[in-house]
């Protein structure tokens, strides 16, 4: 092993380039923070306007605003002190300088870019007053429909006057509003109940998709038939609707907890099942379809965000560079005509925003090399390094949720039932008497013949078994209640632990094959593979950082922001 300068690393690059392109999906995106001057973290919403000049995100107490290309945010409506929450923001479609915020305690509307607020609606109750979804259909700016915990309003006069909506349920929780992109007089409301449907701008609603959370077996047609929901815990559940602009008559449904998205293609008149393929758990919250690319899809979860192709029907992650896996909505920005869209999220740490990365196959392909290393060669360069499956072993052992764990409570549990109960009782100073005769005279009557006043002790010992516990016992149920949260829990360090491991593996060969130019550039990645390592070592007691200090500094490329030397050189 020698040392290698970043002129020797570039040759070691052109034969990795030349040897195997196909890894440019490996790069795929990155994603960089963008959310500075925004002083919290846990962030929902995100809307952009079409000429892209402003943007406008939310977290659950805070409205926040961008100016075109800027980085800086500026908070532009707050209701922490209120104690009411923000569950949507909207603009108009124009040029956005009017914005909405519907909140817990009605729908707020601003006319100058946030400057200045005023509250347009104010329900009757808390159900009716918390504004959960709002829709502005663009051809028509003054008409306005919101969903409400307590059934859908609409308003022609941008606010002054309101009529709620009979054809939807009273009771029933409007989670999200979309407008058809061709059609604005095509309205579509997603319900606890299911997907409704207007074709009169919100006039007359009809039901064309049943759906209920937490089940993916559509519910009866007839509305009688299901008990009212109650607005205010209806309205904790999630859900969205997404319209497809380069496909008019596409659109995507789907509740939080229902594990299915659904699709119809002809506006809603009929529905089936997107393909999870390549999801696993991951439970969508939103989708965007991409701004230019007609058969791609994005979708945010709680696992990251997933990237849709219509031509393989497979999903794909798309992480690397973001912080967290808890993504709650997505957008596509265009600064300015000609530009290329950028793709926005809002996740439970910040902003982010999906930047292109070049990948292999753009590099040159020539090289003055005779050989190239081939693709094993070229991953051999990480043998020193833990294999995926070590990894997930040591994550499952650090956090103790092994499945023998639950075999050992089983059998602990079958035990105990071979244990007896132990009684033990003990007394002093007791009253005893030889005989149970009594006798009578005229002076007494009914008095014991032998008797003793306090001066005996008494004791005994039992022992008493539940033989029906050898087939089951109480601990068992307590057993099997315990065991799915253990499931669950080893199911979503797996689904993590894999997460950091292939976006660091990435970025590792990232550093190799596309070696930054940029101090600031060198050091960022650098940082950030420092970062993987460290939350690879939080979710398994260090195992990482102390398989690689085994290894030590002759394995080379060893993920700690060194990669100077190359193993085998």
């Amino acid at each position: 092993m020698i040392k290698m300068c970043y002129g020797a690393v570039l040759c070691l690059v052109l034969f990795i380039a030349s040897a195997f392109p196909a890894l440019g999906e490996i790069t795929g995106t990155a994603w960089e923070a963008a959310d500075s001057g925004i002083n919290e973290a846990d962030m929902h919403h995100l809307i952009g306007t079409e000429q892209g000049h402003i943007m406008y995100a939310s977290s659950r107490s805070s409205v926040y605003r961008k100016w075109g290309s800027g980085k800086q945010w500026m908070e532009i409506l707050s209701l922490r002190s209120s104690g009411s929450r923000i569950n949507a923001i909207a603009a108009s479609p124009g040029d956005g300088s009017t914005v909405y915020a519907a909140t817990d305690s009605g729908l707020f509307m601003s006319s100058d870019s946030g400057a200045a607020w005023t509250n347009i609606f104010s329900g009757i109750g808390e159900a009716e007053r918390a504004v959960l979804s709002v829709a502005v259909p663009p051809d028509t700016p003054d008409c306005l429909v919101i969903g409400t915990g307590d059934g859908l309003f609409l308003t022609t006069s941008r606010g002054r006057t309101w009529g709620k909506s009979s054809s939807i349920p009273s009771g029933t929780s409007v989670l999200h509003l979309a407008v058809h992109p061709a059609r604005p007089s095509l309205l579509y409301a997603l319900t606890v109940r299911g997907v409704y449907k207007s074709t009169d701008r919100g006039s007359r609603w009809e039901r064309v998709l049943p759906l209920e959370p937490g089940n993916e077996e559509q519910s009866s047609d007839n509305d009688a038939d299901r008990p009212e929901e109650n607005g205010l815990e209806d309205r904790l559940a999630e859900g969205f609707l997404a319209m497809d602009p380069h496909h008019p008559g596409a659109m995507y449904a789907g509740i939080s907890g229902a594990g299915a998205v659904h699709v119809s293609r002809d506006s809603g008149s009929s529905w089936g099942l997107l393909s999870t393929v390549g999801l696993g758990r991951a439970d969508i919250r939103h989708i965007v379809p991409d701004m230019t690319d007609p058969e791609i899809l994005y979708a945010a979860t709680a696992r990251g965000v997933f990237h849709y192709s219509r031509t393989r029907g497979t999903w794909q992650e798309v992480y690397s560079g973001m912080g967290t896996s808890d993504v709650r909505s997505l957008t596509f920005v265009r600064r300015g005509e000609g530009s290329t869209p950028a793709l926005w999220a809002a996740t439970a740490r910040g902003l982010y925003r999906m930047s292109a990365v070049p990948s292999l196959a753009g590099h040159p392909s020539g090289n003055e090399h005779p050989e190239a290393l081939s693709p094993e060669e070229a991953f051999a360069l990480f043998a020193h390094e833990p294999t995926i499956a070590e990894i997930r072993e040591a994550a499952i052992e650090y956090a103790e949720v092994q499945p023998r764990k639950i075999s050992a409570w089983r059998r602990a549990a079958a035990r105990k039932a071979l244990l007896p109960d132990l009684n033990r009782r003990y007394g002093k100073g007791e009253d005893w008497q030889s005989s149970t005769y009594f006798y009578s005279t005229k002076d007494e009557k009914f008095k014991d013949d032998d008797i003793t006043r306090g001066d005996d002790e008494a004791w005994s010992v039992s022992l008493t078994w539940e033989l029906g516990d050898l087939i089951w016992n109480d601990a068992q149920t307590s057993i099997d209640s315990r065991s799915r949260l253990m499931v669950q829990l080893r199911d979503d360090v797996l689904s993590e632990i894999t997460r950091l491991y292939y976006e660091r593996r990435r970025l590792q060969v990232d550093l190799l094959v596309n070696i930054p130019g940029e101090t600031t550039e060198r050091i960022e990645k650098n940082l950030r593979l420092m970062e993987l390592t460290a939350k690879i070592d939080a979710m398994t007691g260090s195992y990482l950082s102390e398989r690689l200090a085994q290894a030590g500094p002759a394995a080379g490329f060893h993920g700690t922001g060194n990669y100077e030397t190359i193993p085998g050189q």
